[in-house]
């Protein structure tokens, strides 16, 4: 290789490998957890008056909502195989690209205090929607597990050998590695998930996942995984214990 040219080629080496951050993965202690165990009918039926005030205190909630239930209508209005038009709203709502940030950043903060989750968590009924509807795909699936995956860009995962991380929110991967979405990604991710597949009518996640249409599961913030290999090129394979 020519001096100008290798000279060339390793400042791009050197840029590419500076723009990638490291995030050091633990088990997100401040992340809201909560599977709404023994609570779940009265959630239920304080979701329309939960619902009408988060979208008076959430614009960004409110126009993804809108959106989601334009887009659902327009797909036929399904629910099956979740258990309400509520559900399928929420992961509608969800799979677009207008909320999923916004609403992983307030999940990654909500739980450090009761107070936090009371007064400035105003994601509260898609957080309790679209964990309803994860334990729906899990029964409908009999808790079968899956080797899922993600490819993320510019950001390198750190764990050590065997340790228990979370991601601390809800994350989308693709039952294939080679799907054209995780082409081309930093890193990679490999973990095993009880959770079945979409439905297919979910729009096809691709701006936010290494999304494949409904191949895609959605797991839950709370998901616990071990790390049991770190390899090269910011490679992470994870599984759950």
């Amino acid at each position: 290789m020519a001096p100008l040219a290798h000279t060339l080629a390793l400042l791009a080496m050197t840029l590419a490998t500076a723009a990638i951050d490291e995030e050091r993965m633990d088990m997100a202690p401040n992340s809201f957890d909560d599977q709404y165990r023994g609570c779940g009918p009265a959630m239920t039926a304080a979701l329309p008056a939960l619902n009408r005030s988060e979208f008076q205190d959430n614009p960004v909630f409110a126009q993804a909502w809108l959106k989601a239930v334009a887009e659902w209508q327009r797909k036929g209005s399904p629910v099956s195989p979740l258990s309400s038009s509520a559900q399928a709203i929420a992961v509608m709502a969800y799979s677009m690209k207008y909320v999923y940030r916004p609403f992983n950043d307030a999940v990654r903060e909500a739980g450090s205090s009761p107070q936090e989750y009371r007064d400035n968590f105003h994601f509260k009924t898609l957080h309790f929607l679209l964990t309803q509807a994860l334990v729906k795909l899990r029964e409908d699936q009999n808790a079968q597990c899956r080797n899922v995956f993600r490819g993320v860009r510019d950001v390198c995962f750190m764990a050590r050998r065997g340790q228990r991380v979370r991601f601390g929110h809800f994350t989308s991967t693709s039952l294939s590695m080679m799907s054209p979405d995780a082409m081309g990604q930093t890193q990679y991710s490999r973990w095993e998930r009880p959770f079945g597949p979409l439905p297919p009518w979910r729009p096809r996640p691709g701006h936010h996942s290494t999304g494949s249409g409904h191949r895609d599961p959605l797991s839950h913030k709370a998901t616990n995984i071990t790390a049991v290999t770190v390899a090269t090129v910011a490679n992470i394979i994870t599984k759950t214990p």
